[in-house]
């Protein structure tokens, strides 16, 4: 398994760090063979992804604060907490 992106961002600064304190007096490994950085695309979860999601959480504490997030993610402010049976909002 080839290594990941952090891995390789990190030992590089690392390696650029050491370099520079002059702990090491030439590079480890040259400037032209450190592998290329590729970042994945990132995507946001599906509606459905979501729903599965919250059908699964059980633990109310948990459930609220993913709604939290959702609500927080989209342009659709407000009213999560009121969905939840039980919930008592800080002002009641």
């Amino acid at each position: 398994m080839a290594p990941q992106v952090s891995s390789n961002v990190y030992l590089r600064r690392i390696h650029n760090s050491v370099l520079a304190m002059d702990w090491l007096l030439k590079p480890v490994i040259p400037r032209a063979s450190w592998p290329k950085v590729t970042f994945k695309t990132k995507r946001a979860i599906t509606a459905d992804e979501h729903r599965r999601i919250m059908e699964r959480e059980k633990n109310l504490e948990r459930h609220a604060f993913c709604l939290y997030l959702a609500n927080s993610q989209s342009r659709h402010q407000g009213g999560a907490y009121q969905a939840i049976a039980g919930w008592q909002g800080a002002g009641a």
